[in-house]
């Protein structure tokens, strides 16, 4: 049997050290069949570190410390920067591996040159029959956004078909080194949401494709560190969509993008206000100076 390449795996902890031991108790079967490989927590400026427990723990995983918190991007390019892997397995640290998850990305890069990214099929945690992720469509012109395909379904095989795709699932995907070389890391002006729709589209434009492997299962939490409606969420959420319309939408569509997506943020802005949700309605709105004073 050919010898399998170098794998680097790579997490980012913030605040939730139980959370990210959890992922790496699931990894411990999926691993075994590499002879080369490194797993890798970035601690991305958490308030107590995690590199003590996971140094006590699971000695061999490398833990690298950010003194700040760089954001979901700056997190996983800090981890890109040291791995020594032919591919690099980005894993949200809330997600749970099953056991064989990992080799059939692997197997899919091999047998696919042109493909720089490999995407898992994705299951909800809290009700594993229920597909998150299985492939996307493309940009939608005015959302600025893929629809996630699967999502919400219940998981019967009805989208077990491998092959190519548009965009991935930021908590779970396979990158090759080459495309990296090319591409560049994760772009960090985004923070946090957006960045992995960005670096798909880069990476295309370097000359690679998506590839969704629904053979690889990974169980997502959803956001852990974050309420569903907090403002920092709805901020970086109406930001980045709007960053991403600005950086790639093109031709005569470009102003009609930007104006649909303003039109809706301020609709968000008058349903926060009369639902009495000021701290999102200030996320709206602090969004929308960002580019005013960006421009």
């Amino acid at each position: 049997m050919a010898t399998l390449p170098f794998v680097s795996i790579i997490t980012v902890n913030y605040n939730q050290t139980a959370v990210t031991c959890d992922l790496l108790d699931s990894l411990t079967v999926s691993v075994t069949c590499f002879s080369q490989f490194e797993i890798i927590v970035v601690d991305n400026g958490s308030q107590h570190s995690c590199e003590p427990v996971i140094n006590r723990n699971y000695p061999h995983v490398r833990v690298v410390s950010s003194e700040t918190n760089l954001g979901s991007a700056g997190g996983v390019n800090l981890g890109l920067r040291i791995a020594r892997g032919d591919y690099f397995m980005l894993l949200d640290n809330d997600t749970k591996v099953s056991p064989d998850f990992l080799l059939p990305l692997v197997n899919a890069m091999q047998q696919h040159p042109d493909v720089g990214i490999c995407a898992a099929k994705i299951r909800s945690y809290e009700k594993p029959e229920y597909i998150q992720f299985a492939g996307s469509t493309p940009l939608h012109p005015l959302r600025m956004a893929p629809q996630l395909i699967g999502n919400g379904h219940k998981d019967e095989g009805q989208f077990d078909q491998e092959g190519y795709t548009h965009h991935v699932h930021g908590a779970a995907l396979l990158v090759r080194r080459e495309a990296v070389n090319r591409a560049g890391v994760m772009p960090e002006e985004y923070f946090l949401y957006y960045q992995e729709v960005e670096w798909c589209e880069r990476i295309k434009q370097a000359g690679f494709r998506i590839y969704f492997v629904p053979e690889s299962v990974v169980y997502h939490k959803g956001s852990v560190s974050l309420s569903k409606t907090s403002a920092f969420q709805v901020y970086y959420k109406t930001r980045n969509r709007i960053l991403l319309a600005r950086r790639w939408r093109r031709g005569p569509g470009r102003w009609v993008t930007l104006s649909y997506l303003c039109l809706i943020t301020f609709r968000d802005i008058l349903a926060y206000t009369y639902a009495g949700k000021i701290p999102q309605r200030v996320g709206c709105w602090e969004a929308v100076k960002w580019h005013l004073v960006n421009r």
